[in-house]
């Protein structure tokens, strides 16, 4: 499903805005929604800066199926990646030498933010992932209760939920907990 509930929007649009990044990794593009928001409140909210030409800030994207990808995509990523992350994080241009990027933007990405993403992997695998990539600061929002989505998704073998998470599994962690309901916002800083 290439969308999220609605409910975390303020929550971390709010965060997004208050920590300012010059650069973010948007795993599990979807639909577009977040990275058009993040457009929208680090660009163009008191900025001014509508036009791309004017874009100050990298907005990168991962998506692992392919099908998801629209036109409209491309109007608001700067890239974006295909395939996935576990796979993926070490090859982005922003942590390799060469592409320019990592001068400009610095070693990791600014916000790395994970929207109902890191229920999709086994607890050891989102756990690795947030242990070992860099980034300043991580944003994962991802359902706060048990869901039956196992096997329903016969076109999309990535929708599965393969587990369920809560604020007790980002105590190894430097976090803070933004939303916790039915939906559970964490942000991690390192």
């Amino acid at each position: 499903m290439p969308t999220s509930m609605p409910s975390v929007i303020p929550t971390v649009v709010n965060e997004v805005m208050r920590l300012r990044p010059k650069s973010i990794l948007d795993v599990g593009v979807g639909m577009g929604k977040f990275g058009l928001l993040f457009r929208e409140y680090l660009e163009g909210w008191g900025f001014h800066r509508y036009c791309r030409e004017r874009w100050q800030v990298r907005l990168e994207g991962v998506e692992i199926f392919p099908q998801y990808i629209q036109p409209w995509h491309k109007e608001i990523y700067d890239v974006i990646h295909r395939g996935d992350i576990r796979k993926l994080w070490p090859l982005l241009p922003i942590w390799t030498d060469g592409s320019g990027l990592r001068e400009k933007y610095g070693e990791c990405y600014d916000l790395v933010y994970m929207g109902d993403v890191i229920e999709h992997f086994p607890k050891a695998d989102g756990l690795k992932l947030v242990k070992d990539m860099p980034f300043k600061w991580l944003i994962v929002s991802t359902p706060n209760f048990k869901t039956r989505t196992t096997g329903r998704n016969k076109e999309n073998v990535h929708q599965d939920h393969l587990s369920v998470w809560t604020a007790a599994d980002f105590r190894p962690f430097r976090h803070k907990v933004l939303q916790q309901d039915r939906m559970l916002v964490v942000e991690v800083v390192k």
